[in-house]
């Protein structure tokens, strides 16, 4: 009977082993090819000698900020008001459906 534990016990660490394994090497797949990635991405984004990768953060900051504004100023200016999409059409429910839904009801109406 112990020895049948064991064997069982063995089996269970080498099952969990294999998956944390597995784990931590899919983990470090992804992390390698991310880092890959982004250095690729440094070498195509090289900007012209005398720029910084945070002047141009800061840049693309101001150029969406204006963009923003010019977006809500023209939505003003066309006298567009912020509305609530209407509601999906409701959804057509068979006569089992609809009995089933009023038996529920009545149920819960009686328990009160």
């Amino acid at each position: 009977m112990i020895e049948h534990l064991w064997i069982a016990a063995g089996i269970w660490l080498i099952g969990s082993g294999l998956v944390f394994a597995s784990i931590f090497l899919f983990n470090w797949v992804i992390l390698s090819i991310k880092r890959f990635i982004s250095d690729r991405e440094r070498v195509d984004n090289i900007s012209t000698p005398g720029t910084s990768e945070h002047a141009s953060s800061a840049d693309d900051r101001k150029r969406r900020a204006v963009l923003a504004a010019v977006a809500l100023a023209q939505q003003q200016h066309a006298g567009l008001e912020p509305r609530e999409f209407p509601l999906p059409p409701t959804a057509f429910v068979s006569a089992w459906q609809a009995v089933s839904r009023a038996n529920h009801l009545r149920r819960r109406e009686r328990g009160r």
